[in-house]
């Protein structure tokens, strides 16, 4: 019964861990041709960004 409860754990894990690494890849990667492209626009993109997810982090952290 504990291997059964400790598989989707660890899929879980190495799922997240994943997408963790994928997103921060894409996301340097976004920034990096947005700043390159579009310096003001960028900026204001990642500042926008930024916003967002602060206030859904605070969203989050209150329920």
């Amino acid at each position: 019964m504990g291997d059964n409860g400790n598989v989707p754990r660890q899929k879980l894990a190495v799922a997240v861990s994943l997408f963790c690494v994928v997103g921060g890849a894409l996301i340097l990667v976004a920034t990096d041709t947005i700043n390159s492209m579009f310096t003001a626009m960028g900026d204001t993109v990642l500042r926008i960004l930024g916003t967002l997810a602060s206030a859904a982090f605070n969203t989050l952290r209150h329920l």
